[in-house]
């Protein structure tokens, strides 16, 4: 039995165990609420970074309902089954390697520091330095080292980036526009407040 597993069983033993994790609330299942239950159960300090978050995992396959385990067995198949139009979903707005980064750079109000680009866009940090060689060759982006720490590289738009990347949210405005009229001004409302709960929760539960 592994270390996470150990720990698991001794949390459900112990008394203090799931006060602690209720009076989480909404970050009940969260890895920075499993370190909160590791140091009340006394975890070892060098198990604590390695085990906290498969405990985490292990905790909400455990707590997940019967009620829930069917609806994402039903959502499951349904991706699975509609591959094509799921993809299509997907491929609505431009959002990858170089977009991607355009994007990002347009939504901040300020310059972005490569690594921060990396963060907010999922990509390495081999990949977003040949992005930005790229975007920088085609007149896209400017990049600064800092005055400071020339290992710090300051990365904003040009003028013609930002036109460009006007017109990529305007495509996306557009393709989002025709989905969301589809569905009807109810559902529309419905399908955002969703999708800004679902990014909530993947926060949550990745943090």
């Amino acid at each position: 039995m592994d270390a996470p597993e150990l720990w698991l069983r001794r949390f459900f033993g112990c008394q203090k165990g799931w006060p602690l994790l209720a009076l989480q609330g909404p970050r009940a299942l969260s890895s920075s609420s499993m370190f909160v239950v590791a140091r009340s159960l006394d975890m070892p300090q060098s198990l604590q970074h390695n085990s906290v978050v498969s405990l985490g995992k292990l905790l909400r396959k455990l707590l997940m309902t019967e009620h829930t385990k069917q609806i994402a067995e039903e959502l499951t198949r349904l991706h699975y089954e509609n591959l094509c139009e799921i993809n299509r979903l997907g491929s609505m707005v431009s959002n990858r390697g170089e977009d991607g980064v355009v994007l990002c750079l347009h939504a901040s109000e300020r310059a972005l520091l490569a690594g921060e680009l990396g963060d907010q866009t999922g990509l390495s940090t081999g990949r977003i330095a040949n992005i930005l060689r790229q975007l920088e060759a085609k007149g896209l982006v400017r990049r600064l080292q800092d005055e400071l720490d020339h290992r710090r590289v300051h990365v904003s738009l040009t003028e013609q980036g930002r036109e460009y990347a006007c017109g990529l949210k305007d495509s996306a405005v557009r393709a989002y526009g025709e989905l969301l009229e589809s569905l009807g001004t109810n559902d529309a409302s419905e399908f955002v407040r969703i999708v800004r709960k679902c990014i909530s929760s993947v926060r949550e539960i990745s943090s």
